[in-house]
């Protein structure tokens, strides 16, 4: 169990490191209208999206039970592959003009709430936090492998889902509780995870994909 753990861990704290969703639900909290019922719709379609995604993944997996078992086991290698994939589209994206750039969906300046858009725009950004993902589907690969009772699985997988969210939990939260703190902390700490997004991603990226594809492609590694 302990070695599940000390796999597992390693890979939640490289989720909880997410400028996307961090970005995302700072620029929610920013805005002038109902400011934490958006960020709590928001926080919600993520925690829908990433739920659904928990679903998909062993039912993948189970699907793929006739695959040969040297492409199953090579999984970390396709998993490291996508990690430094990510890290490259950030890079070039960067030195294009037209990068793209995280937006809350329109009608910002509306007096209603319209929390249905912005439960859409949580589940949007959970699908395309690609780093964050691969990083989750890497843990649940673990458990799903590991030879320990199926509650360590579970608490396994429940570690990364909540690394995953905390970084749109942890700012919705903040911003319930203490209000004030959204201009003093919330703000500043927004603009910075946008301006360095990408160097935050490509680190990321660069350390966990280089890390799979090695524990992938090491000898007796499965």
């Amino acid at each position: 169990m302990s070695e599940l753990f000390a796999k597992t861990i390693p890979l939640a704290l490289g989720a909880i490191v997410s400028p996307t969703l961090l970005t995302a639900v700072l620029l929610v909290l920013t805005g002038k209208v109902s400011p934490r019922s958006r960020s709590w719709a928001f926080v919600a379609g993520g925690c829908t999206a990433l739920a659904a995604f928990t679903v998909a993944i062993p039912w993948v997996a189970e699907l793929m039970k006739s695959v040969s078992a040297v492409a199953i086991q090579r999984v970390d290698v396709l998993l490291g592959v996508l990690l430094l994939a990510v890290a490259i589209r950030k890079i070039l994206k960067r030195k294009s003009p037209g990068a793209e750039t995280t937006r809350a969906p329109k009608h910002q300046a509306k007096s209603t709430p319209r929390l249905l858009e912005y439960l859409g725009f949580g589940a949007l950004m959970i699908a395309t936090d690609a780093s964050s993902l691969v990083l989750y589907i890497a843990i649940i690969k673990e458990a799903m492998q590991a030879s320990v009772p199926d509650t360590a699985r579970v608490a396994a997988v429940a570690i990364g889902y909540v690394a995953v969210m905390l970084p749109a939990l942890v700012p919705a939260a903040i911003a319930t509780i203490a209000p004030a703190q959204t201009d003093r902390l919330l703000k500043p700490l927004g603009a910075w995870a946008q301006k360095h997004s990408t160097a935050i991603t490509v680190v990321i990226c660069v350390a966990f994909g280089g890390y799979l594809l090695v524990k992938g492609l090491a000898p007796g590694a499965h």
